[in-house]
């Protein structure tokens, strides 16, 4: 991908915080807090979190479950009451069980995810800082490596020089 000022077009906000200051020493550090203070974190928003009892019984809606429990009815509808109070028995531990196990892995997953800090290789003020990804903005040259990962999809560009290829 080019730079919206080398094909002619336009781009949205100015390519972010003027093209001249980013192309010689990064975004300074008064555009990356006003870019912060304007677009807020480079993080994902946090998904809606449902309370426990529905999604337990979300779990319900299963075809298989509700194949069973209909089972269940008939069952008790024809006069079979010991059949039909196992197989609920039965649906109910096996919705539980898969319940407390997806439940304490989501608990879990989520521990990991907050331990796991990673961080960014950015060029400020023509300097090279380390800093968190939340605080990656739009506009910043971020200095990539093998391995190197974020969190957002960013408008990017790699310029390859004679020396190094960096983001833009």
């Amino acid at each position: 991908m080019t730079h919206p000022s080398q094909t002619g077009t336009s781009a949205p906000e100015a390519w972010w915080l003027g093209a001249d200051t980013v192309e010689a020493a990064g975004l300074s550090q008064l555009q990356a807090d006003e870019a912060l203070a304007r677009w807020g974190p480079n993080s994902f928003e946090p998904q809606e979190k449902h309370s426990l009892a529905f999604q337990f019984l979300a779990r319900l809606r299963n075809p298989l479950i509700l194949i069973l429990l209909t089972a269940s009815a008939i069952s008790a509808a024809t006069g079979d009451v010991t059949n039909a109070v196992i197989i609920v028995l039965m649906v109910l531990l096996s919705v539980t069980l898969d319940f407390v196990q997806e439940h304490r892995a989501s608990n879990a997953a989520e521990k990991l995810r907050a331990s796991v800090a990673l961080r960014a290789r950015v060029l400020r003020d023509g300097t090279t800082l380390e800093i968190p990804v939340t605080e990656v903005m739009p506009g910043d040259l971020v200095l990539l490596s093998a391995g190197a990962r974020g969190r957002r999809t960013d408008w990017c560009c790699m310029r390859a020089t004679s020396s190094s290829t960096r983001a833009c």
